[in-house]
């Protein structure tokens, strides 16, 4: 993935190029699905994206020249009834030294006229 930043077009030398490599595997056996992410970057300086790929800070400072981030994933897919599906997933996240965790659960229902 290449990035670049043009904050001011009047100022050509405030444009800042990126580079990352994402990479994504994941495993399927029944109604479960693993995966698992890991995303290096250098300079990927994007005001759009998930805040965790990229080198800048919340207060607007640049992190540092390389980015480290990686996530591992749980799903669990279900359908209790005819047209009804419901999935449910845990994440673990790393981002540099950090750990977080996140959670989902999505519902979907078909309907006939």
């Amino acid at each position: 993935v290449v990035t670049q930043d043009v904050p001011d077009r009047e100022q050509s030398a405030r444009t800042k190029a990126g580079v990352g490599l994402f990479s994504r595997g994941a495993v399927e056996r029944g109604a479960w699905r693993a995966h698992m992410i890991v995303w290096r970057g250098r300079d990927t300086l994007k005001a759009e994206g998930d805040t965790n790929y990229l080198a800048l800070r919340s207060d607007g400072s640049v992190f540092r020249n390389v980015r480290d981030y990686g996530e591992f994933g749980l799903t669990r897919h279900f359908r209790p009834a005819a047209g009804v599906h419901v999935l449910a997933a845990f994440r673990l996240h790393r981002v540099e030294a950090d750990y977080e965790y996140s959670y989902r659960i999505v519902g979907r229902v078909r309907l006939r006229h």
